[in-house]
Order: structure tokens, then sequence, then C-alpha cells
């Protein structure tokens, strides 16, 4: 083999070396991110889901006990919901965890009295992360609201309350007796809810209106809501 057929050989195999280490150092270098998620229902277990979350294209176990799970922070973290919430008619509280993508650690950052149907991120104008969240009861089939601070916990709560619009930073939140939700439910056919959306429409007229400014709700301190004692 002529000698600058040879020399450019090992030009070329060097050049593929130092190309492949390039892209293998690029990649470790990405930041952890979750793509995608699958719920897999537990054999045996009611209502209890094992979560896969795909991470940088891997796919890991991250809980056997789930219910529903939403990306959240551009794939920074997962949140999922279980059924060891802050007690409840007949036990029916549910909590809120997240899974930080990049640490592998969990936290619990909300315990309530009633169930979670619903989860919206919003990115404020600020760049905080406010989490909105829908909740129903067992038994009278109310809607009830909640605001979570990811870092810190639940900071803001609301009972027979729906979001019925969110403008900007801004979110209004309609407030119904107690009689009126089986006509809204009615109307709606008690159909399972997005599990992604927290705004409701209903043609029952509220009995109060509020509005807020998710900025100084997110600087509100955290609720502690405790299991009654038996």
């Amino acid at each position: 083999m002529p000698r600058a057929s040879a020399r450019m050989i090992r030009i070329v195999i060097a050049l593929l070396i130092l190309l492949t280490s390039a892209a293998i150092a690029v990649a470790q270098r990405q930041p952890a991110r979750a793509s995608k998620f699958r719920l897999e229902p537990v054999e045996g277990v009611a209502l209890a889901n094992k979560l896969f979350v795909t991470i940088n294209g891997r796919e890991r176990k991250i809980s056997d006990q789930a219910l529903l799970a939403w990306i959240i922070d551009d794939g920074k973290s997962v949140a999922y919901s279980w059924t060891d919430g802050a007690g409840g008619f007949e036990n029916e509280g549910q909590s809120l965890r997240v899974f930080n993508v990049a640490t592998g650690r969990t936290r619990k950052i909300l315990a309530e009295f009633v169930g979670i149907v619903a989860l919206t991120p919003l990115r404020l104008t600020t760049g905080e992360l406010a989490l909105l969240v829908k909740m129903a009861d067992g038994g009278l089939g109310g809607s009830y609201f909640a605001v979570v601070d990811p870092k810190r916990g639940e900071v803001f709560y609301r009972r027979w309350a729906e979001v019925t619009d969110i403008t900007g930073d801004q979110i209004t939140l309609a407030f119904y007796n107690p009689d009126d939700w089986d006509q809204i439910n009615d109307a709606r056919s008690w159909k399972q809810e997005d599990p992604n959306n927290v705004v409701s429409t209903t043609k029952v007229k509220p009995i109060k209106v509020e509005r807020h400014d998710l900025k100084r709700v997110l600087s509100k301190p955290v609720l502690v809501k405790k299991q009654p004692t038996q």
C-alpha cells in the first residue's frame, strides 16, 4: 500500500475517533430531561400503577404507587398522584409528589382531603413555575382547587370552586353552592376529567368570582393539612 494512502487512512481513523469521543462527551453533558411517561397497572392492587419515565431516551421505573402523572418544568421533573393524602371522606384524600429527574429524588408536596383529577403547570412571567391542581370529592361531586409551588408545597386552596379562565399570570375562580354540583355534573354527564386541563365551564351561575395574581399566590406561606385523629 502506498505511504500516502496509509497515512490518509490513519488520518481518517483518528478523525473518526475524535468525532466519536466528542459525541460521547456532548451526550454526557446533556442535562437529564424526561420526554414521556407511561402508567402500567399493578396486578392485584386496586388503582395502583407503575410509573415509567423516559429520561434522555432511556426508560426507568420511578414508582409502583401512582394514579396520574404529568411531566413538568420542561422535563426537569415529573409529578404524580397517589392515595396517601390527608384523609377526608372515606379516606379519599390524595397526595402529589415531584420526582427530580436530575437527582432522582422524590418529594411529597401536597396532601389533600379529596382526589386529584387534573394538573396544569404554568410558567409565570417571573420565570417561576406554578402547579394548578383541580380536585373533586367522591360524595357531593364538588370541585376544589389548589396552587402548588413545586419547590415548597401547597400555598393556596379553595373549596367548591373551579378555574374558568387563565390569562397570563391571572386566574379566575368561580364558586358554587353545594346544591349546584348535581346540575353541573349532570350537564357534563359525569365524564372523567381531562387530567391536563384545570379550566372548566358550566352554564350554572356562580355565587361568587375571585381573580388572583399567581405571582402573589406563590409568595404565600405553605399550607399544612394534617389527617384528623380518629
